[in-house]
């Protein structure tokens, strides 16, 4: 047997044969003294988890995995803060302790899946903090801070710690006088404002709880605003000495993150709770170099200076290259052997842990190699996935933050396999499975087809697993899919409802898709809102999905008039790849911006570009751009615009564009007075589209139409049938209240004007019918009794009198309703009702009901004296007889000759012949009054037929009259 092998063998019997024993993970750990700190690094191969307890002897850290440590030299050499380390196996754990030797604090952090505790000296830095900052922050510091997680991804970690020292060579340096640095205090976040008089290139991340904001140029900053805020977020602040560049260092409370913007010349850091990334990422990976090995290459145009330093608190070498784009960012950390890139908010930051490396500027990026080339091709990370996948810290923090994973989904359970052999094999699992188990095989299923573009399988899978368990709407993640999977169907209503549930108001991804469901629904502000909201996860998703969010903000600002956000969001979204179809819209709005500017020359050639795409989506877009461009511009004529206009209704259909086409053409018909087909085309926009928030003004646009129609006058232009067949067919336009009564009116007083009576009365039964009530029915009552009476129904006229009479009626409307029931039966003959009816009344009015009631029975006694009533003195007035008055005294005329009173005829003729000679019923006038006549029978035969005539029509007119002069304001309805 091998002497190597006893020892083994040994320990197996020891512990009762366990074998596993002896399988544990060898654990490297490494230790060393800096020069206020003593560090301990325990080098795992996978992240886990882990507990340090610090008491006044002793330090011990509890991890979350078995393996068996090296302490290598500590164990013989102890450092000046801990020695004597040991360990311990406890339930799959592995639990180490270790002698604290000098009392200290403690700090932790990880990097990548490596573990690093540090004792810190406790004097030096009160001390330090005291002469910089005053008593207030030496009890800061003193004060001891709970510490949650340093990233989404560490869990199981509680500590007491206070902030972090500074090295002897690197002191804290407050500038008063300088560039003071604008502090804005939202509660739970914070914003640093930089007032650079120039622009300059920036470098922004945080790393271990500490913020970096690097310059490319020298500057001194005053803090004063913000270290009167202290304590809450931030907790110290360090300027770190280097020659060329402007270096500060924050110390923030754990759980907070960083974006960046820059306005001018001013640069924005914003600190909060919520997750953020870089909008522009920093295209980052391996190059085969010319040389030997490989090299690696960030690629972002324009770099600025590598300025390379030392960490003063962690002690380790950064290369720190600054930016000028806004939020220009690594949004993905990766650890290799030689070098770990760290995730940034603005420009690049390398942790290098290899001599020799040589960080090199390029005009186009910034290269990483060493002469040898670098050994990137024999470095896993440390998680154990492969390289472009980025380290634990990023994949599981990431996993938390993003509830749609297309990329991930549509692999499969099987990536290197297709589309077809993952389906086969997610089918199989879900035949295979239990009844508890087949929710989740549907789970893995439809998100499969949601990310393969099958959003119709998702939410038929999805439908299926809320009938087996409707608790899953309360869950966040079913929520968020099935809200996506309904923004793919169109169904934008549904999906906002349940991305707006109380489980998704932390959820980032939900805001992103929120707002492209807000915006297909023309609600531009809160869309524009949820953008705002969810951006700061933006590069975390695909190309195409990243391209959607920010066109579908770009849309939304544009109806909202934010010219300088789309300006912003069309820079950013030229650094994305891009389809076809997103580059010609993205052509398509910048067009939109030039035209807003003024330059309509210019904007018609970047339309003109689209069109050229061939692209039918924004091509049809384009199109009806270019149209109204070249009409506002006088190159075409309205009805040409028209004529391009139509075709393109099937250019592309079905969505904002239809919508914006049919409201468009609609408006140009209306402005050629084309009635009709403007206002059907408008209508059958409100219809397709009925749940566009753009429909509610395309009503709006129509009432508007309708009134200046059917209220302003603007309908009289039109031939009376056409007027009328166009109230009806939009009689839905028709206003409540009194403007909509006020049209009803005013047609029919038309349609009476031009013996239409039949259709006066349609309108004015359609208003009693279904509009009116009360007081306003009984008028209105009695203006269509008057049209009856007209059209020789004086039945008809009874009828809707006495149906529609009131308990309670103005004395003025009751008033005038007697009268036209009095001539309602003067037409029937029934003369005694109707002076009876007009006992009680007094007025001219009624005098010329009575004279018709006389006439019409042929009581010429009578309609003598009410004549001669009606006209008193009017012989001795020179002025002309009016029509009415010309009427009456050829009545009396008449009256008199049939009463065979020559005398009363005499006197007649004296007066009125001067007054009626120069008019109407002159000549009848003559022959009625001349005193040498044929015969007594002839002279009766012409009065009585003039009388029959002038009967009807005297009646006739006068009441045709009264619907032609009565004043429009006046309100039938009221």
């Amino acid at each position: 047997m091998a002497p190597a092998l006893i020892p083994v063998l040994a320990l197996i019997l020891v512990m009762g044969g366990r074998v596993e024993a002896v399988a544990q993970v060898p654990l490297t750990v490494r230790s060393a003294d800096h020069p206020n700190f003593s560090r301990i690094v325990f080098d795992w191969a996978e992240r886990v988890s882990y507990t340090p307890v610090l008491s006044e002897d002793t330090l011990r850290i509890t991890f979350g995995r078995n393996a068996v440590p090296d302490f290598g030299r500590l164990q013989n050499r102890p450092l000046r803060f801990f020695g004597n380390p040991r360990y311990r196996q406890d339930e799959g754990r592995l639990v180490v302790t270790l002698d604290i030797l000098e009392p200290g604090r403690l700090h932790h952090f990880r990097d990548g899946t490596k573990v690093a505790v540090d004792i810190i000296e406790v004097a030096p830095v009160q001390e330090r903090a005291t002469n910089d900052r005053g008593g207030g922050k030496a009890a800061l510091q003193q004060k001891k801070l709970h510490q949650e997680p340093t990233s989404p991804a560490v869990a199981s970690v509680e500590v007491e710690q206070a902030s972090l020292p500074s090295s002897s060579g690197n002191q804290p340096v407050d500038h008063e006088g300088g560039l003071l640095v604008g502090v804005e205090d939202a509660g739970n976040a914070l914003t640093l404002t930089y007032p650079w008089p120039e622009k300059v290139r920036a470098a922004i991340f945080t790393r271990h709880d500490l913020l970096w904001v690097v310059f490319e140029k020298q500057a001194d900053f005053d803090h004063a605003a913000l270290r009167a805020r202290l304590g809450k977020i931030v907790h110290e602040v360090r300027e770190i000495d280097h020659p060329d560049a402007t270096v500060l260092q924050y110390s923030l409370t754990p759980g907070y993150f960083v974006k960046v913007d820059r306005k001018g010349t001013d640069w924005k850091v914003y600190l909060q709770p919520g997750y953020a990334t870089a909008k522009l990422p920093i295209r980052n990976g391996q190059q085969r170099g010319s040389g030997h090995g490989e090299n690696f290459f960030f690629a972002f145009e324009a770099p600025g200076s590598v300025f390379r330093l030392q960490d003063p608190v962690i002690g380790d070498e950064l290369a720190i290259i600054p930016a000028l784009e806004t939020s220009q960012g690594v949004i993905k950390p990766r650890e290799f052997t030689e070098f770990t890139v760290l995730e940034t908010a603005q420009g690049v930051a390398v942790e290098l842990h290899a001599d020799r490396l040589q960080v090199t500027r390029f005009r186009n990026g910034v290269g990483i190699a060493t002469e040898q080339g670098l050994a990137l091709s024999k470095s896993r990370l440390s998680n154990q996935f492969d390289i472009d996948q980025g380290d634990a810290r990023q994949t599981d923090g990431i996993e938390k933050i993003r509830l749609i994973d297309f990329r991930k989904w549509r692999e499969g359970p099987d990536p290197a396999s297709g589309y077809n052999p993952n389906r086969k094999n997610l089918l199989y699992r879900l035949s295979q499975s239990s009844e508890d188990e087949r929710n989740m095989a549907r789970w893995d299923l439809a998100r499969f087809y949601l990310a393969n573009g099958y959003a119709p399988d998702a939410y038929g899978i999805l439908q299926l697993m809320l009938e087996r368990d409707p608790e899953l709407l309360q869950t966040p993640e079913f929520r968020a899919v099935l809200g996506v999977t309904q923004i793919h169907l169109r169904r934008y209503e549904e999906a906002v409802r349940h991305l707006t549930h109380k489980t998704l108001e932390t959820e980032l991804d939900a805001y992103l898709w929120r707002a492209v469901a807000n915006e297909a629904l023309g609600r531009d502000r809160e869309a524009l809102e949820d953008y705002r909201r969810g951006a700061d996860i933006l590069s975390l998703h695909e190309a195409a999905d990243r391209a959607r969010f920010v066109l579908a903000a770009i849309r939304a600002a544009y109806r909202t008039g934010d010219r300088e956000f789309m300006n912003e969001q069309i820079k950013i979204l030229r650094r994305y790849p891009l389809s076809a179809e997103q580059v010609t819209e993205l052509d398509y709005w910048k067009a939109r911006l030039t035209e807003d500017s003024g330059n309509m020359e210019k904007a018609q050639g970047e339309y003109e570009k689209v069109i050229k795409a061939g692209v039918r989506k924004t091509a049809a877009w384009a199109r009806l751009a270019l149209a109204n461009l070249e009409l506002k511009t006088g190159k075409i004529t309205p009805a040409e615009a028209i004529d391009r206009l139509e075709k393109l209704r099937y250019a592309w259909r079905g969505d904002d564009f239809e919508l914006r086409l049919l409201a468009r053409l609609g408006e140009l018909y209306v402005a050629q007075q084309e009635y009709r087909t403007g206002l059907e085309t408008l209508k059958q926009a409100a219809t397709y589209f009925k749940r566009s928030a753009k429909t509610r003004e395309l009503t709006t646009l129509m009432s508007d139409i309708y009134r200046k129609l059917f209220l302003e006058g603007e309908a009289d232009k039109l031939a009376p049938i056409k007027a009328v067949a166009l109230y009806n067919d939009f009689r839905e336009l028709t206003p409540l209240g009194p403007a909509g009564d006020n049209m009803a009116r005013r047609l029919a007083d038309r349609l009476v004007s031009v013996d239409l009576l039949g259709k006066a009365a349609e309108i004015l039964e359609h208003q009693i019918r279904y509009r009116l009530k009360g007081v306003a029915q009984a008028d209105v009552a009695s203006r269509l009794a008057m049209i009856y009476i007209l059209d020789a129904k004086p039945e008809e006229a009874l009828k809707i009198l006495r149906a529609t009479r009131q308990a309670q009626t103005p004395e003025d409307i009751e008033r005038r309703r007697r009268l036209i029931e009095a001539r309602a039966l003067i037409q029937l003959d029934r003369f005694e009702e109707a002076e009876v009816l007009l006992q009680q009344e007094e007025g001219p009015d009624v005098d010329r009901l009575r004279a018709d009631i006389y006439w019409n029975a042929e009581n010429w006694p009578m309609v003598v004296q009410q004549n001669n009533k009606l006209l008193g003195r009017r012989w001795e007035n020179p002025e002309d007889l009016t029509l009415d008055e010309r009427q009456t005294v050829l009545r009396l005329a008449v009256a008199l000759s049939l009463a065979e009173d020559k005398e009363g005829l005499e006197v007649l003729r004296r007066r009125y012949m001067p007054l009626m000679e120069r008019g109407r019923y002159a000549e009848a006038f003559e022959v009625i009054t001349a005193q040498q006549q044929d015969s007594g029978a002839d002279v009766r035969r012409l009065t009585q037929s003039i009388a029959s005539v002038e009967r009807l029509e005297t009646f006739m007119d006068s009441y045709r009259n009264e619907f032609s002069t009565r004043p429009d304001g006046e309100n039938s309805g009221s």
